[in-house]
């Protein structure tokens, strides 16, 4: 009776232990360079979920790769900001763009030679992760942003 009541413990251990290690959660402290943006803002990353969790809760898709973290958010067809941190060395940018001429250019087909691109350059990431990846690097390419600031973050050593 010990010894199963002694099994079901440990493997309840176990399983907690498993369930918290996927429910991580990554805070980053940021560093505008930009002042009209703030100085300091925190941001919070479920890195099981793959998504960013904003100040009002709410969860927008985000990717990561070993050396970066990305993700994007919208303003109801008004504009569309640009995250982008380097987890090494904490360097990084938050970019302002009208959505507009985005938009039309992605209905044209433009932003599906990025996703070629993107099928290349991140073999080994979900084709969510590449769509991700492939809006960052289309939008960067093609437009200019409304606002741009340089962002200085802390670095993450560990690996997730």
């Amino acid at each position: 009776m010990k010894k199963l009541l002694f099994t079901i413990l440990f493997s309840l251990f176990l399983s907690a232990g498993i369930s918290n290690a996927h429910a991580e959660k990554l805070q980053l402290s940021c560093k505008y360079e930009n002042k009209s943006w703030g100085t300091v803002t925190e941001y919070e990353f479920d890195l099981k979920n793959k998504k960013y969790i904003t100040a009002l809760g709410e969860k927008v898709d985000m990717a990561y790769t070993e050396d970066e973290i990305v993700f994007q958010s919208y303003i109801v067809g008004v504009m569309m900001f640009s995250f982008q941190v380097n987890r090494k060395n904490g360097q990084g940018s938050i970019a302002q763009y009208d959505y507009e001429p985005i938009l039309k250019d992605a209905k044209e087909g433009k932003l599906m030679i990025q996703m070629a691109h993107s099928h290349l350059r991140y073999p080994d990431l979900s084709d969510e992760d590449k769509t991700t990846f492939s809006i960052r690097d289309y939008v960067g390419k093609t437009f200019t942003p409304t606002s741009k600031s340089k962002l200085d973050c802390s670095k993450l050593e560990k690996k997730f």
